[in-house]
């Protein structure tokens, strides 16, 4: 978490006050205590040693936010041990060079935050992401409803895949055609998502799947998965309202191995789903080849249940969420034009709300602080003074 000082100290110089109410910090339940002691006791100690323990990090100053911090554990937003969570996730991804199951459930993680969340609208951060201009209230919310980064197919950080996994899963039948030329939709982090947006995307899995994947019908279910899909004579005649629904739910369209591994994976992760949630079953959905995101499931369901419009408005051409230079960034040419890179393209520009150097940039990350120093300056006030910020 190297990068972790820059998010915090560009919300102390930049937040507007009263435009975010509280930082909710999501940590694996093993390093919670450390978070808080950190950030909501402000221990010195603990600062310097586990989040601040460079030079160029500390030259960033303690960062006092406009707004209280709420750290909560992981274990407190997910259903399940993270065993669970591992047994699904596809072997691609848990071998070298794949993302891990960390990087599914910051995911979910980022949906499930909803149930916590007080306020209409919360944004989502990840460590890479740093505020860079005093954006307040009116402009994040037009008319009570959430800017949106407005991707098309021309300019866009989701694959095509996610778009269909997620109307699959959801059986939206087409509802949004994601990423069609000239249809704004929603990006990647940062974003601002509705609350009861999130709550009906949770809910809507439930509703479609929960009976499936809970006892004592899991089992059977399972049974009928296979034959379905290896031979449909082979479903018995009274089984056949399960078929239907196995049919509605796209799983005859997998081809009788990864249905015969998928059922195989399902029995040895299905003691105790009794109360299978929505995170639960998206990873057994992961697990057969349903490559899905937390945005594109976000905005499908939101398109099927008619909130878009509801909740979301595109932003206008001079001001976005963020910019796209910091993905994807080349290792030779971003060392060498990072300065500009982050001046010209985030700072100075003021068109962008938030900066995006992303993580999996083969790039120093202390590196990056050091860039950022300049156009991060502390604000000065006293510790836990929230009224002197803006």
């Amino acid at each position: 978490m190297p990068r972790l000082p820059c998010l915090l100290e560009s919300f102390s110089r930049y937040a507007v006050k009263g435009t975010f109410h509280e930082l909710i910090i999501i940590a694996p339940d093993q390093e919670k205590r450390s978070f808080e002691k950190a950030f909501v006791e402000r221990d010195s100690e603990e600062l310097l040693r586990t989040f601040y323990p460079h030079e160029v990090q500390r030259e960033l100053g303690w960062s006092v936010l406009p707004f209280p911090v709420r750290v909560l554990g992981d274990s407190e937003l997910l259903s399940a041990p993270r065993a669970r969570y591992e047994a699904l996730t596809p072997r691609p991804e848990l071998t070298a060079g794949g993302r891990g199951t960390g990087y599914r459930l910051q995911m979910v993680l980022k949906l499930a935050a909803a149930r916590v969340v007080s306020t209409r609208f919360y944004v989502t951060l990840d460590c890479d992401v740093f505020l860079c201009r005093a954006t307040d209230a009116r402009e994040l919310l037009l008319d009570g409803r959430a800017i949106i980064q407005g991707e098309s197919e021309r300019q866009t950080q989701h694959r095509k895949a996610w778009w269909q996994a997620a109307d699959d899963i959801l059986q939206a039948k087409g509802c949004l055609h994601g990423g069609s030329v000239g249809v704004p939709h929603i990006g990647v982090t940062p974003a601002i998502l509705s609350v009861h947006a999130s709550r009906s995307l949770q809910d809507e899995i439930e509703r479609l799947y929960k009976a499936s994947f809970s006892e004592p019908s899991l089992q059977r279910r399972i049974t009928l998965l296979t034959a379905a899909i290896a031979d449909a004579s082979q479903v018995p005649d009274d089984a056949e309202s399960d078929y239907d629904e196995l049919q509605r739910a796209g799983f005859n369209a997998m081809r009788a191995a990864e249905a015969a591994e998928m059922a195989k994976e399902l029995a040895q992760a299905a003691e105790g789903w009794g109360d299978a949630v929505q995170d639960t079953i998206l990873f057994a959905f992961l697990s057969v080849g349903y490559d899905w995101s937390e945005y594109t499931l976000y905005w499908v369901a939101a398109c099927k249940a008619g909130l878009i419009d509801r909740y979301h408005t595109h932003s206008n051409e001079t001001l976005k969420l963020y910019g796209y230079t910091g993905f994807n960034l080349d290792r030779q040419v971003a060392i060498g034009s990072l300065h500009k890179t982050i001046g010209d393209d985030f700072f100075d520009s003021n068109r962008t709300v938030f900066g995006v150097i992303q993580s999996l940039v083969d790039i120093n990350p202390l590196l990056v602080v050091e860039k950022l120093l300049p156009y991060l300056k502390p604000v000065k006030c006293a510790s836990r003074d929230y009224s002197c910020h803006n």
